[in-house]
């Protein structure tokens, strides 16, 4: 028997991306040289490649090591090769042939990769609020070789790292002076060094500059609400800190000037706090006045840190009827978590600025947009489920204008409470609830949904968002309901708590009617009974009490013997040998039989 093995298997690819490295340990760099490397091409079990790292420092010794990895280390005896050559590659090889990487020949120092500096400081000084101090310790002493440094810096709270430029650090140093930074800012700042790679960045250090004076104005707005019965406004002056106000703001001095009177001395204000525990800035009450209608007032307001003081702002209160003209078309839209405004600017005005404000309760905060703003977002903290009327103010050099306003939500959707407006009826029943409160009423209410179920039915009704009572009707009587009412948003709809009422066997007042009829129809039968008995007095008497004649009134007395010997002979079939006395004894007793005291 005769037969053939066959075993499959490919040539080695060359190694490439060959890179090398030599780290810090403690003070000096180690003498372990690690390498690594990319394979190319198609292996198998049954001829596998394997891999040769040869390292040559020119002119001194060789150092190789085997792997069938993509990565080894060689050992250099006693301490790194500083400023020698070092020659390295990687060969590939197996039973089909070999080959090698291209050789890297370069300065030893070019491998090695230090430690971040340490011990970094940052100190701030005052006389220089925007260019603090920053020193450091190398890592690791001159004679090993010339380190070069990169420093960055970001404000606490930003993303954005901002680099200083190589050229200025490129040289061994230990300190260096930041530029161009925010006064009274905390930044984290880092520092790396480079002899062949880049070290890591060292620990965040973190400092806050020195306060400046502020430069730029304080942010100064105004509220405005009318006084019932009189030609009279109240306003309230108030203001934000400048937005570079480099330092903690004390004081506001304030001056009203009316109809150019610069006579008016000015006002301080101590200011208890610069800075809300969110971040956002405090918003301080500078003055509460009335003002007439037709009364224009200019502030003028500046605001003092430690260092100095802002430049000076201003604001006009214009006589009521003497505003621009409102910003058009405003658009008020929850999305992506914020609220979006979107307007187009007045015909032929020349508008500086604007401000868009959003008032909730008592509550008031404001932002400025520049002119040329058509589409932005409130930037302030808004709370969900909390209702803001949110205005736009086109700014005319000082003067402001008219606003456009739109009330809106972030976020949307609360229930209602039902109940019943009186006592359930027999087949219907009138429901009321109570409208949501606006600061909790989460959203503008499209409409009510009315469900009610009694009698083993389900029924539903909808109802408009400016409802607040509806009657059932056609319900069944003696019949416990079940009813509850949904708040719908363009959000969603929020479910009331179910209320439960029981409806009447009778109406009210049927039960009174039908006594009230019974006793109508009795009283009929009575009436009618008696004008009968009026009527017919003589039939009834005829029938049921007889004419008796009346003894006493009897002529039979005064009848003589002639007229008795006179009467005629009785006929046959009459009545004989009955004398008139006998008669009348006759009728006497017939008499007393019937009724004997009519006889009597």
């Amino acid at each position: 028997m005769y037969g053939v093995l066959l075993k499959k298997g490919y040539p080695p690819g060359k190694p490439e991306n060959v890179s090398c490295v030599a780290v810090q340990e403690k003070t000096v760099i180690s003498s372990t040289f690690s390498c690594e490397w990319a394979t190319v091409g198609g292996q198998t079990s049954d001829v596998p490649t394997k891999y040769t790292l040869n390292v040559v420092i020119i002119h001194s010794r060789n150092y190789s090591v085997s792997t069938e990895g993509t990565h080894a280390q060689v050992d250099f005896v006693d301490t790194y090769p500083h400023y020698m050559n070092l020659e390295v590659w990687v060969e590939a090889h197996n039973k089909l042939g070999k080959i090698e990487s291209e050789r890297i020949t370069q300065d030893a120092n070019s491998f090695v990769k230090t430690n971040p500096p340490s011990d970094i400081k940052v100190i701030s000084e005052k006389d220089f609020p925007t260019s603090p101090l920053m020193n450091w310790t190398q890592p690791i002493e001159k004679y090993y070789g010339k380190l070069i440094y990169e420093i960055r810096f970001c404000a606490i709270g930003s993303a954005n790292w901002t680099y200083v430029p190589k050229e200025d650090t490129a040289t061994d140093i230990q300190s260096f002076r930041l530029q161009s930074l925010q006064p009274y800012t905390e930044y984290i700042t880092q520092v790396r060094c480079q002899l062949g790679y880049w070290s890591d960045w060292s620990h965040n250090t973190t400092t806050k500059t020195a306060e400046d004076r502020p430069t730029s104005k304080p942010d100064v707005w105004r509220t405005i609400a009318e006084v019932d019965g009189k030609n009279e406004r109240r306003v309230l002056f108030i203001s934000k800190d400048p937005v570079f106000a480099n330092g903690r703001i004390i004081t506001f001095d304030i001056k009203i000037q009316e109809q150019k009177n610069d006579s008016l001395q000015w006002d301080r204000i101590l200011v208890n706090g610069s800075e809300s525990s969110d971040g956002q800035r405090v918003i301080t009450v500078l003055k509460d006045m009335i003002l007439a209608d037709l009364r224009p007032v200019r502030l003028y307001i500046t605001a003092t840190n430690s260092v100095g003081k802002s430049p000076m702002a201003s604001l006009l209160i214009s006589a009521k009827g003497q505003e621009y003209p409102p910003v058009k078309g405003l658009k008020v839209w929850s999305a992506e978590g914020k609220l979006w405004l979107k307007w187009t600017p007045p015909n032929g005005s020349d508008v500086s600025e604007y401000v868009v404000e959003w008032v909730s309760g008592d509550q008031t905060d404001w932002q400025r947009e520049n002119k040329n703003t058509r589409l932005t977002a409130i930037k302030g903290n808004l709370e969900g489920f909390v209702r803001y009327t949110v205005s736009v103010y086109s700014i005319y050099s000082g003067q402001i204008g008219k606003p456009a306003s739109k009330e809106a939500y972030l976020k949307e959707g609360e229930g209602p409470v039902v109940r019943l407006n009186d006592k359930p009826g027999r087949n219907q029943a009138e429901l009321g609830w109570v409208e949501i409160p606006l600061h909790r009423r989460r959203g503008f209410i499209i409409n009510y949904t009315i469900n009610y179920t009694g009698g083993g039915e389900t029924h539903e009704i909808t109802v408009p968002g400016n409802t607040t009572s509806y009657t059932l009707k056609s319900l069944s009587s003696n019949t416990k309901y079940d009813t509850w009412i949904n708040a719908s948003t363009v959000r969603g709809s929020a479910q009331s708590s179910t209320h439960s009422f029981t409806t009447l066997k009778y109406a009210p007042g049927e039960v009174e009617s039908i006594v009230v009829g019974v006793s109508l129809g009795f009283l009929f039968v009575v009436l009618m009974t008696m004008l009968l008995c009026v009527y017919k007095k003589d039939v009834i008497k005829e029938n049921l009490w007889p004419r008796i004649p009346n003894p006493g009134e009897s002529t039979i007395g005064n009848w003589s013997p002639d007229n008795l010997l006179k009467a005629d002979t009785p006929k046959e079939n009459c009545l004989s040998g009955i004398s008139v006395l006998t008669w009348m004894c006759v009728m006497e007793r017939l008499c007393l039989r019937r009724t004997r005291p009519a006889c009597l």
